[in-house]
């Protein structure tokens, strides 16, 4: 079993360890346990239960307790995977600092704080759901241009008045409030949301291909592509069950098997000869 697994607390077969590691669900679960972290060192939480997220994370890993002081090591640790990961910059992180150590003085703070970030995080998802549809069907490889997309619905979420759509418009509204609050910048915001996004388009095309090859074994399907063979002059129409698995094929075309009888009846009936293919 993988850390990662550990972490989420769920099992996970051979096949679908590769697929997991340094997914979406991975992404999120760091990002918690590095906020808690953070909290952890700049409130001085000594009590290890109270942050859930990064107290598996300290035993999972076995981390060490730095200076006698919670969050420090597991900060660190934290940071260095989210960036090896998933690349996130050094002022993504200086910006979460910045948030919490403004809205966290004591322990008391935490909740509101949490939650605050969750109402931020859900309706800004939401809305980026809404206003990029249609791009979220764009090919991972282009990479660059999704990336210059997230960064323009976001300015326009900051800064567009007049949305056709008064529910947007409420919710850019209520955007606007939890950015100014939490401290986050428009590059922040685009950063957090572009490796959401890419994550979840990972996460769809990899369900795609499971579900895909759970019915294929399901029905047992087997594919033999071959184009028609189509002559203009054709006459005859042949019919014949599919052919063999490409393996045993002796060429690319119909009957691939020359062992198949019907290659023997056309040897016979064309050219006299049953030997002759």
């Amino acid at each position: 079993m993988s850390i990662f697994s550990k972490l989420f607390g769920k099992k996970q077969t051979e096949g679908e360890e590769t697929s997991r590691i340094g997914g979406m669900e991975d992404f999120m679960t760091l990002i918690r346990v590095y906020y808690q972290s953070v909290m952890a060192c700049s409130i001085g939480i000594t009590n290890i239960n109270f942050l859930p997220d990064m107290a598996v994370f300290k035993r999972t890993l076995k981390i060490p307790t730095q200076n006698n002081k919670l969050g420090i090591a597991e900060k660190s640790r934290c940071k260095k995977m989210l960036v090896e990961l998933y690349g996130l910059s050094d002022d993504f992180f200086k910006e979460i600092d910045g948030s919490i150590k403004k809205n966290c003085k004591n322990v008391n703070d935490v909740k509101t704080y949490l939650f605050m970030f969750q109402g931020f995080s859900n309706d800004l998802m939401m809305l980026i759901g809404n206003l990029m549809q249609w791009k979220f069907r764009m090919p991972s490889v282009m990479k660059k241009m999704l990336r210059n997309m997230t960064e323009k619905t976001i300015h326009d979420i900051m800064t567009k008045t007049d949305w056709k759509d008064e529910s947007v418009h409420k919710t850019c509204v209520a955007i606007r409030k939890y950015k100014q609050a939490l401290g986050y910048s428009e590059n922040w915001m685009t950063e957090y949301v572009y490796n959401i996004v890419l994550l979840a388009k990972k996460r769809t095309k990899a369900k795609r291909i499971i579900i895909k090859d759970f019915m294929k074994s399901l029905l047992n399907i087997e594919e033999h592509p071959l184009e028609p063979f189509l002559p203009v002059n054709a006459k005859l129409l042949m019919l014949g069950s599919f052919p063999p698995q490409k393996k045993r094929w002796s060429m690319e075309f119909f009957y691939p098997n020359l062992q198949n009888d019907m290659w023997r009846i056309f040897g016979i009936i064309f050219f006299q000869n049953k030997d002759t293919f």
